[in-house]
């Protein structure tokens, strides 16, 4: 990080996916407090230098994530799900193999919506969802990490 940030400058748009990528290893991890002040950073950035990017809402939705492994739901909440409906409306423009980031932000939103009991809500999505077979219907899904 430190060679990336004297290389570009600390507002640099390659810096910024340095971030994400190791903010994203360390909730992989389960390190979503370590996690947090990463992608905060990265978001900063991104939203600043790539403000309607696909990459940004992702940034949103992995910060959300990692909020919502601290249980900090009402912080959490906004930035999954703008990040997950900002990615949906963009989802055609996608590359291919990045089309898997709207189903895993998805994933993260109706994972909030199950633990703080909107199962309703969840199932609402995973049911909008469910006839192109991303997620599983509500009752019995399976957790799935944060990230």
């Amino acid at each position: 990080m430190a060679i990336r940030r004297k290389r570009f400058g600390n507002d640099h748009p390659d810096v910024a996916s340095s971030l994400a990528t190791l903010g994203h290893l360390l909730g992989a991890e389960n390190q979503p407090a370590e996690a947090e002040s990463l992608l905060h950073e990265c978001l900063d950035v991104r939203q600043k230098k790539l403000p309607d990017d696909w990459l940004t809402f992702n940034t949103q939705s992995l910060l959300g994530g990692s909020l919502f492994a601290q249980k900090k739901y009402a912080e959490a909440e906004p930035l999954l799900l703008a990040g997950y409906q900002a990615m949906k409306e963009r989802e055609d423009k996608l590359a291919r193999d990045s089309k898997v980031r709207v189903k895993e932000a998805l994933h993260r939103l109706v994972q909030l919506y199950d633990e703080t009991g909107r199962a309703d809500r969840a199932t609402e999505l995973s049911t909008a969802c469910h006839q192109s077979k991303r997620i599983a219907p509500s009752p019995g899904r399976k957790r799935l990490s944060s990230f």
